[in-house]
């Protein structure tokens, strides 16, 4: 196993090695500058309805613009609009475009393919961009460059929601098509225009000279397709990739630390993994069932040995408890005695190690992971020992990220059903931004809990959904918020386990200009364009080195030693690419 594991990392280094031998290098004399930065997942043509996950959107950005974006801070930006105006209750906005923007094809930008961009997701399946739309009331085109949107209900978030969020597309590619995945031209009117795409292989972006925020600073971007995280750092390390889209293990921080080639930029991580319990799967439609799972686990334990303290434990009401939406009051703490009263109290009692039902059928569920990512894997490891104190038998089962996705949100869409009893799951650091974010993952109707992989339900949240939608005063909002956050650490539809610090390593030779956006990363327009400094994103002199909790380098030698394991354990169940 550990030739197959070399062998990969080899394959790796020698095809961005390839590209570049291909004539895919930096011009002579230094003028232009080009990257290869690995990107994790193959994301099919990277438009605003193909892309597959995270890492996709973070890149299509570069390619699309929206009307506002997310500053360092994740504060929103106007980028495409030179004055805007908000009126009646948050109901009417008022855009003005600003002038001189093109489509990657040459032709113009106009309030038309605006005002197109926030209707046409209403005749397409993808669950964000149409949730987004459906919040329109109408939109109206007053002139070449203006445009006013009237909402069906006034939303006092509609900018950081919606405008910094929901890519414009041109209306001369996409109109008449019902089908949007079939579009293959990927014409976007962004920093860079996609110049090719080999499936499987590499993405090539290029720099749009003309381009109304300014010339990048990056003539050319080559984003090699390599789905071994192995193999990632390994080219980076050796000198073959400049950057990366994917995180740096917690256990390779120390490693890369000591090489005076590379530097480190890390910052405080939003992005959510958690245990999604099948709230329709029994006994995990029992409340108290699930209460008894958050009280068996250690999620400090978790965060120290799977994250080696890079990171903060989950709270139960999904914000991150030192974000401007969540609390501290919400982190769970270990309670074996009381998990096991719940579980005495549903009469599951114990034969031997493991419980059983009344119909002596035992406590044994199967826990589904990807099996590319060896800190899930890790983390599924470690939550069935900790379970196993209480008498609950986990099976960790590894699987493509694609089947997983089959199993657990089939076609991206709840209302096709799910079909596991319990997963490890993530959701990107945008969700932690949302003040509907709550909504989205928990109300019962299909079109507002639109990411409720779950199947949760619950009248009383539902109704605190409705009374958030029809709320514009910010005080009332965050004070419904606080309500549903309650609740949810009440019920535990799942269990955020952990938040992740973002740690990621580049090649400063190559390119010394990354910004990093709190919670995401450093493949942003920020990084690319003139205009930004690092200082709006690292505000503490050290605030661009890792932090880690205070353990003894005596555990954090074992813990390596038992991460390497994972990896190579990791990489006997499968290939597949990262979320």
């Amino acid at each position: 196993m550990k030739e197959k594991v070399l062998f990969t990392i080899a394959l790796a280094v020698i095809f961005v090695t390839a590209l570049t031998a291909a004539g895919l290098s930096a011009a002579a004399g230094g003028e232009e500058i080009e990257l290869k930065i690995a990107i994790h997942s193959d994301e099919n043509t990277l438009t605003p309805f193909t892309y597959v996950r995270g890492t996709g959107l973070e890149v299509l950005r570069l390619i699309y613009d929206s009307l506002f974006i997310f500053d360092a801070l994740n504060q929103p930006l106007p980028w495409m609009v030179s004055d805007y105006g908000v009126e009646k209750g948050h109901t009417v906005y008022h855009l003005t475009l600003l002038p001189d923007q093109f489509w990657h094809d040459g032709a113009a930008l106009t309030a038309d393919d605006v005002a197109f961009s926030f209707t046409y997701p209403l005749s397409q399946p993808h669950a964000r961009w149409q949730r987004m739309a459906a919040m329109i009331e109408s939109v109206e085109v007053t002139g070449e460059l203006t445009l006013t949107i009237r909402l069906k209900k006034g939303n006092p978030d509609f900018i950081p929601l919606v405008l910094a969020d929901l890519p414009i597309i041109p209306r001369h590619i996409y109109e008449g098509e019902k089908d949007a995945k079939l579009v293959r031209g990927t014409i976007g009117s962004g920093p860079y225009r996609l110049a090719e795409y080999k499936e499987g292989q590499y993405y090539i972006l290029e720099a749009v000279a003309g381009y109304f925020r300014g010339k990048p600073l990056v003539e050319r971007i080559v984003l090699p397709i390599i789905t071994d995280r192995a193999a990632i750092f390994q080219a980076l390390r050796a000198g073959s990739l400049d950057a990366a889209t994917a995180n740096l293990p917690p256990e390779l921080v120390g490693e890369f630390e000591a090489v005076e080639e590379i530097n480190i930029a890390s910052g405080p991580g939003l992005a959510t993994t958690l245990l999604q319990f099948n709230n329709e799967f029994y006994p995990f439609n029992l409340p108290e069932m699930r209460k008894a799972v958050a009280l068996a686990l250690d999620l400090q334990e978790l965060v120290n040995i799977i994250l080696l303290g890079f990171g903060d434990p989950g709270s139960l009401g999904f914000f991150h408890p030192a974000g401007f939406l969540g609390s501290a009051a919400f982190v769970p703490e270990r309670n074996l005695d009381r998990s096991n009263e719940l579980l005495d109290g549903l009469g599951f009692l114990r034969r031997g190690d493991i419980r059983v039902d009344d119909q002596g059928r035992p406590l044994s569920f199967d826990l589904l992971t990807q099996a590319d990512n060896p800190l899930r894997i890790r983390t599924a490891e470690l939550i069935a020992r900790q379970l196993s104190a209480v008498g609950i038998e986990i099976e960790v089962v590894s699987m493509e990220s694609n089947t997983l996705d089959d199993r657990v949100w089939p076609e991206f869409d709840v209302s096709q059903g799910r079909n596991y009893a319990l997963t490890l799951w993530g959701w990107s650091a945008p969700l932690q931004l949302r003040s509907e974010a709550l909504v989205q993952l928990f109300a019962s109707a299909y079109d507002q809990g639109s990411f409720n992989i779950g199947g949760f339900a619950d009248d009383e949240f539902d109704l605190l959904a409705e009374r958030l939608a029809n709320e514009i005063d910010q005080d009332r909002r965050r004070l419904i918020i606080d309500e549903m956050q309650r609740l949810i650490a009440e019920k535990i539809p799942m269990i955020p386990l952990y938040y992740q610090q973002v740690i990621m390593a580049y090649r400063p030779a190559a390119y010394d200009g990354y910004i990093l956006q709190q919670g995401s990363g450093i493949i942003n327009k920020m990084s690319f364009l003139p205009g930004f400094t690092r200082e709006s994103a690292w505000r503490e002199a050290d605030n661009n080195e890792p932090k880690r909790s205070n353990i003894t380098a005596y555990i954090l030698t074992a813990v390596l030693i038992v991460v390497v394991i994972a990896v190579v354990k990791a990489s006997r169940r499968g290939k597949s690419h990262a979320d």
